[in-house]
């Protein structure tokens, strides 16, 4: 099997910190999980695959399926997602700017899907404000008459 994920000697130096010369493969279909203690450089790894941060290093590769971060960022970029677990922008920015950001930033972003979800998580936060008393019964049936609902396909 291919390796879905190449990394080589990616590297990164702050003040007091150092990310030295990481090198690792993944192979397709694999599921990775990055753990460590706070301060290690899990988010600096992590930000660097994103190509969020530059490596220090002149001779990091970064290959995802095949494709280049250092030679072809930008079909890169749409071989990758993150969820962060800090915001990557001012906290208060809007929920409306930040899309404007992702939009001019990559090409296969979809406006209206990301206003649909907009709406979408609006919608869910009221309904959890609604049902954080509920019995769990009363919760297990909503979210099982929601997923046939989507499954149905008139979600």
């Amino acid at each position: 099997m291919n390796n879905a994920l190449i990394v080589r000697n990616v590297s990164k130096t702050f003040d007091k910190f150092k990310l030295d010369n990481i090198s690792f493969e993944v192979p397709g279909g694999s599921i990775v999980g990055v753990i460590g203690k706070n301060g290690c450089g899990k988010s600096t790894l992590l930000s660097v695959l994103m190509g969020m941060k530059e490596s220090d290093s002149t001779d990091t590769g970064i290959v995802i399926d095949g494709v280049c971060l250092q030679t072809d960022e930008k079909a890169y970029k749409k071989k990758i997602a993150y969820v962060f677990s800090e915001l990557p922008f001012m906290e208060k920015i809007s929920a409306v700017s930040i899309g404007k950001y992702y939009g001019r930033y990559y090409d296969g972003f979809n406006q209206k899907k990301y206003d649909e979800a907009k709406i979408t998580a609006k919608i869910n936060h009221e309904i959890m404000q609604h049902m954080r008393y509920a019995e769990l019964k009363e919760i297990m049936y909503y979210v099982q008459k929601k997923e046939i609902i989507k499954e149905s396909g008139d979600e």
